[in-house]
């Protein structure tokens, strides 16, 4: 889909929709049972859509978000996110990936 171009005065933005920022897909099944405090962080629908907050902030927010202990060899690439920092990583968030 094409970007959309807009200016006012000296400032100049493209507008691009969610699908051409991302893939999305069906994502990682996980039932409550499987999640524990061990393991890769897992976002759950109410985590995102339920919240009062803007944003989902996954280090900020690392002991409170549920984890999978899974090999990610076992989960497809297209759910799995990457883990990008524009701040230094505190003890308590290790680097590493998190399931959608």
């Amino acid at each position: 889909m094409a970007m959309t171009k807009h200016r006012r005065g000296n400032v100049a933005w493209e507008v691009q929709t969610r699908g051409d920022l991302f893939t999305f897909s069906g994502g990682y099944s996980a039932s409550g049972d499987q999640l524990s405090t061990e393991g890769h962080r897992y976002l759950r629908y109410g985590e995102i859509h339920g919240a009062t907050k803007t944003c989902v902030d996954t280090c900020a927010d690392y002991q409170d978000i549920p984890k999978r202990d899974i090999s990610l060899k076992r989960v497809s690439h297209e759910t799995v996110m990457s883990c990008s920092r524009t701040r230094p990583r505190t003890k308590k968030e290790p680097a590493g990936t998190w399931l959608t």
